[in-house]
């Protein structure tokens, strides 16, 4: 990248590169480089994005559960149209009848309260790891 002619095309492949140097070595810094070039590619616009085949998404995806873990939540149900609740610090995240009899929700990491129909619970999530 040359700063006197802004960013180069595709600069999302450095995005995941920067990404690879933080799975790999776990120094926060690497993380703060990609999100700082994301920021930049973002506000550059899509010609700086490799499109194709989906890379650039990826590349964000990977980014964003970087710094914001999801963790998945499975839950088997007695029955299909069972209700499902779920709030964190009191304020709600989801309130649906579950067309199954298993429901999966992804969630930011947390502690919530489950409810199904009728019974509460508390659950914390653990991040689940992100894959290329």
């Amino acid at each position: 990248m040359i700063l006197e002619r802004g960013l180069s095309p595709q600069q999302t492949i450095f995005v995941e590169i920067l990404l690879d140097a933080y799975d790999a070595s776990g120094q926060k810094q690497w993380l703060e480089e990609a999100e700082s070039l994301a920021a930049r590619v973002l506000r550059d616009g899509r010609d700086k994005m490799r499109i194709e085949g989906g890379q650039a998404g990826r590349a964000f995806l990977r980014l964003a559960t970087a710094l914001h873990p999801v963790c998945r939540l499975e839950l088997a149900l007695k029955q299909p149209g069972s209700g499902l609740k779920i709030t964190r610090d009191g304020r709600p995240c989801l309130d649906a009848k579950v067309p199954a009899d298993i429901a999966v929700v992804y969630l930011p990491r947390g502690t919530y309260v489950v409810e199904v129909d009728g019974q509460r619970q508390e659950w914390t999530g653990n991040p689940i790891s992100h894959t290329r």
